[in-house]
């Protein structure tokens, strides 16, 4: 596990997270939060949390400041 608990992977659409999210599904991901928009981050920040089936834990996320 990396030191700051997960790896995050910027794209420039909302329908990227989407996307990544129905590829973690059919690859045997784990999601563990989203894909939704969290609005206790700043700007517009839609993202999806998930471990891979190693556990490495993801981030994919399209946001505006």
């Amino acid at each position: 596990m990396n030191p700051f608990g997960h790896v995050d992977i910027r794209v420039t659409s909302r329908e990227e997270v989407e996307r990544m999210a129905a590829v973690v599904r059919s690859a045997g991901g784990r999601i563990t939060s989203g894909p939704k928009v969290y609005p206790e981050y700043r700007g517009t920040y839609f993202a999806v949390f998930f471990e891979d089936p190693s556990g490495n834990r993801l981030e994919v996320v399209y946001r505006t400041i």
